[in-house]
């Protein structure tokens, strides 16, 4: 149960159910030399209008007969997902999928009122919303995995966002391809600050309350934090395993608590040695502090097969399940 935020770049928006399944213009592969026939009505004006959906299912069939032709029979490329999905197929299935409740029997679509013309972007947005999504909404290939850096069929994720409480102008964010980004513009331009650590996957970032050069981020049994603002990095080995979450306390912020795969870790030091919190084991997703008093202390642990939502009264010392209002046992894990 990660906390992904799509499509590094500050990517905010608030928009209609149709971007859940990444579908409508932003979403569109680039028109190039390579693509289909059968994919060029995506890019007509007002194209719902134009498509018959089941001779495009057609059309699309016998593309996917013809690409698979191109695999040779003992070659051990095997398609098993979105890495090696063709960027239109994948695009399609995605469409596909949303629009099939809108089919009519002709293979028509018929949208319900009120619903948005794909087409136009602008449209696809909220009118009433202050989000802009800056994107970006594509994702290329690494130059020494494609030279010519094609689209990728798929985005990268970026699983956290830290805000500086002192300086809003400053975010960091956690990045699935390795790596932390600083903005110090609220997101209009970032740049790298771990160009110099060999790390995969993050998936946790916070900043100190009063100094936004302090940093601290998380990965697979390691803490690093930063003092000058991302330049330098310490790195802590943990036995805490993937660190989804940090919650730093206000008023002594070396203290810290890290929802963890392993558990709840806390560390008075300021992220030098991590302790396991008494009766914390196991799978915990998430930390926060209550925000008028900091000796209330929120948790999401995995208890069985279900996500239980823990609370501590004395700062973070032990902890008491909390279901008043839950079911039971808690939330099951595979609709968390």
């Amino acid at each position: 149960m990660k906390k992904i935020v799509f499509l590094f770049g500050l990517t905010l928006f608030f928009v209609p159910v149709i971007f859940a399944q990444k579908v409508g213009a932003a979403y569109i592969p680039s028109r190039t030399a390579e693509t289909p026939e059968w994919f060029t009505v995506f890019y007509k004006d007002n194209y719902l209008t134009k498509i018959n959906v089941f001779e495009l299912d057609e059309q699309f069939e016998a593309f996917e007969k013809k690409e698979a032709k191109k695999i040779p029979k003992n070659s051990d490329k095997v398609r098993t997902g979105e890495e090696t999905e063709n960027v239109y197929a994948l695009y399609f299935k995605r469409w596909r999928k949303y629009y099939d409740p809108f089919v009519t029997a002709d293979g028509h679509i018929e949208m319900v009122e009120n619903s948005q013309n794909v087409t136009n972007e602008a449209a696809e947005r909220s009118p009433t919303s202050p989000w802009t999504q800056l994107g970006p909404t594509e994702t290329f290939w690494l130059s020494q995995d494609v030279p010519a850096q094609t689209a990728c069929p798929w985005q990268t994720n970026v699983y956290a966002f830290a805000v500086s409480i002192s300086n809003p102008n400053i975010l960091y964010a956690a990045a699935e391809t390795g790596g932390i980004y600083k903005t110090t513009d609220k997101g209009m331009n970032w740049t790298e600050c771990t160009k110099n650590i060999d790390a995969g996957t993050f998936e946790s970032v916070a900043i100190h309350p009063t100094n936004p050069n302090i940093v601290w981020a998380g990965r697979n049994n390691r803490v690093y934090k930063s003092i000058d603002g991302g330049t330098n990095w310490t790195i802590a080995t943990t036995t805490t395993g993937d660190i989804f979450g940090f919650s730093v306390t206000p008023s002594s912020p070396n203290t810290i608590f890290a929802a963890a795969n392993n558990g709840l870790y806390k560390t008075t030091d300021g992220g030098t040695v991590w302790t396991l919190v008494t009766g914390m084991s196991g799978v915990c997703y998430d930390v926060f502090r209550k925000t008028d008093d900091e000796n209330t202390v929120f948790a999401l642990k995995k208890v069985g097969n279900f996500i239980q939502f823990f609370k501590s009264t004395n700062g973070g010392t032990t902890f008491a399940a909390s279901l008043t209002g839950w079911t039971d046992k808690g939330i099951s894990e595979a609709n968390g």
